[in-house]
């Protein structure tokens, strides 16, 4: 799971459409967010002074059993943001993919697994680095799962990150 802080750490920016994604789970993940972190995201957002939303101030008194009003009250919060849900989307894959690198198996054959399952999960995207045997290039099964091919993979998959999150600070400074 991804923790809130690691967004902090690579100088994202979260907002209520980011928090309701990982509430949500982004692509067919798990939900990355606890009733507790999410009430405590709404906590601090009062306390760097936004305490004029009821709807936050709501949030920031549930009670952690409450997940259907926590629910209902990210979503309300996160419909007020003017940002792209596809971008805030962007902050938890690069994460995601970025946790997933430094934890993926070394032996090619389930290093390769590991990414064509978590792109999986992101339903393939376009920009993805990853690539898959036999799609879309003429690369033999033997020569797919070649640790030289394995770590080329990996750092496409590096670059990416890189790029992303260069992509995303862009972004933010436009919001």
């Amino acid at each position: 799971m991804i923790k809130l802080d690691e967004f902090k750490l690579v100088h994202l920016k979260l907002n209520w459409m980011t928090i309701l994604i990982g509430w949500e789970g982004p692509g067919k993940f798990e939900p990355q967010l606890t009733p507790k972190e999410v009430i405590n995201f709404a906590i601090d957002q009062i306390g760097i002074g936004n305490s004029n939303n009821e709807n936050l101030i709501t949030l920031a008194s549930c009670n952690e059993n409450e997940t259907e009003k926590i629910d209902v009250l990210i979503r309300k919060l996160a419909q007020q943001e003017n940002v792209a849900r596809e971008n805030e989307l962007r902050k938890w894959r690069v994460l995601i993919v970025k946790q997933s690198i430094v934890k993926i198996r070394q032996e090619p054959l389930y290093g390769l697994i590991e990414l064509t399952e978590l792109w999986d999960k992101f339903g393939f995207p376009g920009d993805s680095p990853h690539i898959i045997q036999g799609l879309r290039n003429n690369l033999s099964p033997i020569d797919y799962y070649r640790e030289e091919n394995f770590r080329q993979i990996i750092e496409r998959h590096k670059e990416w990150i890189d790029y992303e999150l260069v992509f995303l600070h862009d972004y933010e400074k436009l919001c």
